[in-house]
């Protein structure tokens, strides 16, 4: 006796997208500029809107955000953004531990439960 029982695929598991941080040309004026410049070394932007603070441009790629603000910088034209989250740091209060308990030994012990910490204080 056959029964008919539906196949199910598992699907492939969700990674979260890294959201790219825009930036904000302050100086709206040299758009084209800035503009035929990211063309020439091939820095993608999914968007460009103009707003009250200068022009926005959302970058594609995480590697496109770092080669837009290398540009910006060279060419010394004001703008703004924010961190990318990889780039962010992660602080991290611990409770309980004893008065008396130096640093170094908490940073031995994150070190050794597999922690990468850049300051205990």
């Amino acid at each position: 006796m056959e029964t008919d029982i539906p196949v199910v695929t598992p699907r492939p598991p969700i990674t979260p997208k890294s959201r790219i941080p825009p930036v904000i040309l302050r100086d709206g004026q040299r758009w084209s500029e800035i503009s035929r410049r990211m063309t020439e070394k091939s820095i993608q932007y999914s968007k460009a809107k103009s707003t009250p603070d200068g022009v926005r441009i959302q970058p594609v790629e995480a590697d496109d955000f770092r080669k837009l603000v290398k540009l910006l910088d060279s060419l010394k034209v004001p703008y703004h953004t924010f961190t990318p989250p990889e780039e962010k740091k992660t602080l991290v209060v611990i409770r309980g531990i004893a008065v008396g308990v130096a640093s170094p030994e908490v940073l031995d012990d994150l070190v050794h439960l597999g922690f990468q910490p850049i300051q205990v204080s």
